[in-house]
């Protein structure tokens, strides 16, 4: 199963019903500053993507629910990533397998 699933646009959490995704983040994050928000998920993800920065390393092919469908330009490898929306930041980068 893949972590990513683009058809999911509503969860239950905490009793929560009708929390979407971007709810869920903006609750996460949205006390920090832009600055402190990037240290932050790269501490957790590895590797934040600005919006200039992923358009120049992937080819994005559709954006739903907190979630792109991309494709890397350089290694032509498909995945996932997550983003938020302010301020619009891409991370977890999630390659898709063959099988899927």
């Amino acid at each position: 199963m893949r972590k990513h699933d683009t058809s999911v646009a509503r969860l239950h959490i905490n009793g929560s019903k009708n929390t979407t995704l971007n709810d869920l983040l903006a609750a996460q994050y949205s006390h920090l500053e832009k600055g402190e928000l990037r240290a932050l998920l790269e501490t957790k993800h590895d590797r934040v993507w600005s919006e200039e920065e992923l358009l120049q390393s992937f080819t994005v092919h559709n954006e739903s629910d907190n979630v792109a469908t991309v494709t890397h330009k350089a290694t032509k490898q498909h995945g996932t990533v997550v983003y938020i929306d302010s301020p619009r930041l891409y991370f977890d980068f999630e390659e898709k397998s063959n099988d899927e």
